[in-house]
């Protein structure tokens, strides 16, 4: 009997002791707001929604640094939220991955000394374009390296 207690548990940390390491920190936060989202129509999810936020006078108030990559979402149960920050007048999104009927959620946005944030891109359903510029464009060989980059491939 020990030997099982003490086989679940050794398997109990080697699951646990990596998904701790990826969490994100939020110990150090120096700010903190609720984000309410409202559906007033039927359940849904895995849907992106959008909010506005003044990015630029959150990083001239050193609540974010220049590259909102200090910055943390997470939902009422904790869990890290899927985000893109918005600069220079675009929204920030926020993924929902269920949200019912005439329903709300609660998310808090942590920034200033927060990492581990999960920040995604989201496209269009166009995916994304920018006007032609010959100084853009990569030569007849060349690489692309994508590091710790999530790619849904679901559509």
């Amino acid at each position: 009997m020990k030997r099982i207690r003490y086989s679940a548990a050794l398997l109990l940390a080697i699951i646990l002791i990596p998904t701790i390491a990826l969490a994100s920190d939020i110990s150090n936060a120096l700010f903190f707001g609720n984000i309410v989202i409202s559906n007033n129509g039927t359940a849904t999810g895995n849907i992106s929604t959008n909010m506005t936020l003044n990015t630029d006078n959150l990083i001239a108030d050193d609540f974010l640094n220049a590259s909102a990559n200090n910055t943390v979402i997470r939902n009422a149960s904790g869990a890290d939220v899927k985000f893109s920050p918005g600069f220079g007048g675009n929204p920030w999104a926020l993924w929902v991955p269920q949200i019912g009927a005439n329903a709300f959620l609660t998310n808090i946005l942590y920034t200033a000394n927060s990492t581990g944030g999960e920040i995604r891109y989201f496209p269009t359903a166009d995916g994304m374009t920018i006007s032609d510029a010959a100084g853009m464009e990569p030569s007849d060989n060349f690489s692309l390296s994508l590091t710790n980059t999530w790619i849904d491939t679901d559509f």
